[in-house]
């Protein structure tokens, strides 16, 4: 049989090369109520040296997400009690996690009335059984995909994340940065300001009560070493003088990186710690968090594609 110029031409244009995706290390989401096909997607993926985690329902896989778990690909099943594979879908694209690629697999064909919106939440969509070299060039396929559209759309910030510019819209968060050393600070602030974000800034703890008596923030980003009063004190005065509704989310920023140093934020009453130098992914999954407990994101508009 004769091959024409246009089938060469959209091989080439469908060809993905294995070693851009590459799959190794990488980290994927798989859900599916099915015991059985939950190992043998894992046994899949684990034979391509990717870190495969696994949940039954749409309600785990969320739980997973908004706790902060990173993942670079997910493994969606259709068919699944209580909300499925599609409706999950929505849910996540709805939350800030709009370029988190997905992959449906189905053991039915989709309406045609469904397609326009399968291909609004889905990279691929796959009809079951999977075979192990379909699943595997998909997964190439949709990771390049990611690859390159995260290349035109990233912003490095010592580090090649992709930064959410529309996360105040989804968030909208009142933000206190607590830091003395200006370098720092005009980081962190050029960081949240590209996600949409006014911050509020102090130089030293008794700046950050000051700032406290005038008006309530939802989060306070702490630098533990600061003039006059230091981190670790500003957030007792603040446990002392503040009732626990009344108090911000307090994050920690340090760069004493050690388990006992992460000890000493926490027993002093912070809520969370991230290491210095400040790194946008920090800064951006400390404002997911703080949405997902003041239940901003249910709320929140869905991001346009």
């Amino acid at each position: 049989m004769q091959t024409t110029a246009s089938e060469n031409q959209n091989r080439k244009k469908d060809h993905f090369d294995p070693a851009e995706a590459n799959l190794p290390g990488k980290k994927v989401l798989i859900v599916d109520d099915n015991k059985t096909n939950r190992f043998i997607l894992i046994m899949q993926c684990k034979s391509w040296d990717m870190h495969p985690v696994a949940v039954s329902s749409a309600d785990e896989a969320m739980k997973l997400l908004k706790s902060g778990d990173q993942f670079d690909l997910g493994i969606l099943d259709f068919h699944m009690p209580d909300k499925n594979g599609f409706e999950l879908a929505r849910d996540i694209k709805a939350a800030p996690f709009k370029d988190f690629p997905l992959v449906m697999l189905s053991s039915v064909n989709q309406t045609d009335m469904l397609i326009k919106d399968l291909r609004k939440y889905f990279a691929e969509v796959m009809m079951k059984p999977t075979k192990h070299s379909q699943l595997y060039k998909t997964l190439v396929k949709t990771l390049c995909t990611k690859n390159k559209s995260d290349s035109e759309n990233k912003k490095s910030f010592g580090g090649d994340i992709v930064l959410q510019k529309n996360l105040s819209e989804q968030i909208p968060l009142k933000i206190l940065l607590a830091e003395d050393n200006l370098i720092n600070q005009k980081l962190a602030i050029r960081i949240l300001e590209n996600m949409g974000y006014l911050v509020d800034v102090a130089a030293n703890g008794l700046e950050v009560i000051d700032a406290m008596e005038r008006q309530s923030y939802d989060l306070i980003f702490m630098d533990i070493q600061m003039p006059e009063m230091d981190g670790l004190e500003c957030t007792k005065a603040i446990h002392d003088k503040w009732m626990p509704i009344e108090r911000p989310k307090i994050v920690a920023m340090t760069a004493n990186a050690m388990e006992e140093d992460r000890r000493i934020c926490l027993d002093a009453g912070m809520d969370d710690y991230i290491s210095k130098p400040i790194r946008l992914n920090d800064l951006q999954q400390a404002c997911i968090k703080r949405g997902v407990e003041l239940n901003l994101i249910e709320s929140a508009p869905e991001i346009e594609e």
